[in-house]
């Protein structure tokens, strides 16, 4: 339940740069940052890296975006990558579940990155990267599960609507 959002990098990696170690990324928003080369959002160089109900958006690299996305890079030695329930926009290596778009945070020039009604990452996350769910919290402190699964992102969106009690 990780929001990273505007950072830069003079190198690699703006909003989060993994290297050397295995590592696991759950339930983050990344969001918003540069960098000066490759992967303004996620750049990873390191084995056994797994990454579950995460968003990796909106984010910007000087490098040639022919050859390195402006979101996510995974470098070449990079082995036993697992991508569950993520939400990618823009050239991204490798197949993603979600495409996102500006539209899916529509509040985010005011630094709010809780997904829209309509986004894609609205109840496309998964639970099976979690051993139990009583009592975890999103970033906001709200309850992480509201319905009937998660969203991708570090927050999770309330139920909208209308409640209505009858007698």
């Amino acid at each position: 339940n990780c929001l990273v959002c505007n950072n830069e990098s003079m190198g690699n990696g703006g909003g989060m740069r993994i290297t050397g170690a295995a590592a696991t990324v759950r339930n983050c928003t990344i969001v918003g940052n540069h960098a000066d080369y490759a992967a303004g959002g996620l750049y990873a160089c390191s084995s056994n890296f797994r990454v579950y109900n995460t968003v990796v958006a909106l984010n910007t690299s000087d490098e040639d975006a022919t050859t390195y996305a402006p979101n996510v890079t995974f470098a070449a030695n990079v082995s036993a990558t697992i991508l569950d329930h993520c939400a990618f926009s823009g050239k991204t290596c490798g197949s993603f579940a979600q495409e996102v778009t500006e539209a899916d945070f529509p509040r985010a020039a005011r630094a709010n990155y809780r997904p829209s009604a309509a986004s894609v990452c609205r109840n496309n996350g998964t639970v099976a990267c979690w051993d139990n769910l009583t009592g975890v919290l999103d970033l906001a402190g709200g309850k992480r599960l509201v319905g009937k699964s998660i969203d991708i992102g570090c927050c999770e969106r309330p139920i909208s609507g209308t409640l209505v009690f009858a007698r």
